[in-house]
This record gives C-alpha cells, structure tokens and sequence, in this order.
C-alpha cells in the first residue's frame, strides 16, 4: 500500500527539486550562452545582445576552427595521449594500489609506502624541479612526456579502498586453488572494481583531455600540440587577418569576432567529454562509494 505524502515532505521535495533545478540550471546555462555566442553573428556579440540563442546564424566560427589542417592533427594528436596516458596510468595505478590493499601482515612496508603517499599528496617538489627532470629523461620536445605514467594518489586511494572492501575469504579461497598474486589482480580484483574503474578512467581521460599547460612547455612545435593546448595558442588579430588570408577570405570573416571565435573553441573542446559522461555516469556514484570507506 501507498502511503500519500504529508505536506511536510511535499515541500520538503519541492526544496530539493528546486535546488537540484537550480544547480543544473547554473551547469547548463552558460555552456548554451557559449554555444549561442558561437552560432552569432559579430555585430550582435560584440554589443552583448546574445543570451541563449543565436543572433545573425552563421558557421563561420566553425570554419575558423577547423580550416587549418593542424587542428585535424591536434585533434588525434590528443586521441592519442588519452588513450596511451590513460592506459599508462591505470598500469601503474593497479601495481601501486593492489599491494597498498593488502593488511599488514601480508605487507609489512605497507605503512611506509602509505606515509610516503600521503607526503606526496600534500607537499610537491614545484615548476622547475619537473622540468629538469622530464628534460634529464629525454621527454622535453616529444609526445612521450605528455604520456608518462603519473599517478593521481586520490585516485590510487578510491582503487586501493575498493580492493580491500572485497572480501579476504575470496581471496584465500583462490590462493588456495593455486591463484598467484597477478592472477588475483585479473580474475577477481579488477573485475569486482570495475564501478571504481570506471570512475578513474573517467577522471584520467578528462585530466588530458583538458590538460593543456604541460605541452605548453615540454612540446615545442606547433605542429606537435595536443588540441588544447593548440586550441590556447589560437588567436585572430586584424593583422593576422591581412597577412594568411586572401582579399574573399577576409570578406567572408568579416562577420565573425573574436568572441565567436572564443566560444566556437570552447564548445569544440566540450563536445567529446559531453559524450563520454553519459556512458559512464551510471557507474559514478556506485565507484566513488565503494571507493570511498573501507569496511
């Protein structure tokens, strides 16, 4: 039987609608006012007459964004780092927090390793320092330094915590029938971590997808760029106009204005991660919480 709801927590969901609402709301609507800049005409952004939809349609903001073919470049050059640096991570992650899960009678060091995280969680050795050492390692000037194996201990702590909430009798039960220590990674902790997982790999492809500052520094031609960080280096000045362009182009372009542009990038750069959450949102909240406590 249903039970009706009294006016108290009536509008006790009402508040909480409302706050959900607008809190969505706050999320949504400036990503639309972006979307809307980029579909407007110059004469209308530059007065501030756009809100959340577009004013003097046109796409030649897009077409400034994609006509050179070093965005083409960028945009696998990007592909590529999430996949590989992603696959890196989750590599290192696994050998760091499989160990890290273990009680201290099985792993004696335990503590140490885990002070010796802690640290590094809260102090970091600075700007210059990493430089030198990617520089030291080779990795200045190439893709491969925008790909090693870094490891987020917040991460490593969601993994670690998940590892040690499965149960200890499913793990002797299996050394017992002669399951080693990588065959217990593969057969049973990654599988019964995949909500977890999911969630990692979610930050770890937002992390260099949106990372933009490293390249910035280690990668030193413009044609090695990830998208970001080319996308940053973008600028349109009147004389850039003159110099690249011929006397149509510059007919054609004289209805775009920088903030279209801006916001044609922003939207572009958006698109691939408003993709990739809602295959992964329903493993969201179950992977932080099973992450988040240890039994």
């Amino acid at each position: 039987m249903i039970k009706s709801r009294s006016l108290g927590d009536r509008i006790y969901l009402g508040i909480i609608w409302g706050i959900v609402i607008f809190l969505t709301l706050l999320c949504l609507l400036p990503l639309i006012h972006m979307v809307a800049l980029s579909f407007s005409s110059r004469i209308y952004a530059e007065a501030r007459q756009v809100s959340f939809w577009p004013m003097g349609f046109h796409l030649e903001a897009y077409k400034a964004v994609v006509a050179d073919g070093q965005y083409l470049r960028s945009f696998g050059i990007s592909v590529a780092r999430v996949t590989v640096g992603t696959f890196f991570n989750l590599i290192a992650l696994f050998l760091m927090a499989f160990p890290l899960s273990h009680d201290k009678k099985r792993f004696p060091s335990r503590n140490i390793y885990m002070l010796y995280t802690l640290f590094c969680m809260m102090f970091g050795g600075g700007l210059v320092p990493w430089y030198f050492t990617m520089r030291d390692v080779g990795f200045v000037g190439n893709f491969w330094g925008l790909v090693m194996p870094c490891i987020p201990f917040g991460n490593m702590i969601l993994m670690m915590n998940a590892m040690r909430n499965i149960p200890k009798p499913l793990r002797e039960s299996a050394e017992l029938d002669g399951a080693a220590n990588m065959r217990l990674l593969f057969n049973i902790y990654i599988p019964l971590t995949i909500p977890t997982l999911a969630v990692i790999i979610l930050y770890s492809v937002v992390g260099h997808w949106n990372e933009f500052f490293a390249a910035r520094i280690l990668i030193k031609k413009t044609k090695d760029l990830p998208l970001m960080s080319y996308i940053y280096s973008l600028r349109m000045t009147d004389t850039q106009l003159s110099s690249t362009l011929t006397v149509e182009e510059i007919k054609r372009m004289q209805n775009l204005g920088s903030i279209g542009f801006e916001s044609a990038k922003i939207v572009v750069a958006s698109v691939p991660l408003l993709l990739i959450y809602p295959l992964i949102q329903r493993y969201f909240i179950g992977g932080i919480q099973l992450g988040a406590v240890k039994e």
